[in-house]
């Protein structure tokens, strides 16, 4: 049977996972493809430094593997950095999904 975020999840993305290894001093990534449900959420809050930053969050459907900071979406040819990441699991514990929220946004 399906989770909820995995029947509303209907937008293809890719999420880019850092795989732990480098390559001249640059992280290398992994990239995963996953199904994703953009909340109609958008905000904009100041950094530390008082800069305005806009947020987005989007529901992701479950993955073998959770999403670990840093890493980038990209949804609809736009890629987000990941800000935060919070599993979702219902009562008796079973995983239904992700919510990530992103920073930016190229």
């Amino acid at each position: 049977m399906a989770t909820l975020i995995e029947r509303i999840a209907k937008t293809l993305a890719v999420l880019a996972q850092p795989t732990g290894q480098f390559l001249d001093g640059v992280p290398q990534m992994a990239n995963i493809t996953c199904m994703v449900f953009e909340l109609g959420k958008t905000r904009q809050v100041f950094n530390e430094f008082g800069e305005v930053r806009t947020e987005k969050v989007f529901l992701v459907a479950p993955l073998a593997q959770a999403p670990v900071l840093p890493g980038r979406i990209t949804v609809g040819g736009k890629t987000y950095e990941l800000a935060s990441v919070k599993e979702y699991h219902d009562m008796s514990g079973t995983l239904w999904g992700y919510r990530v929220t992103v920073a930016g946004g190229a």
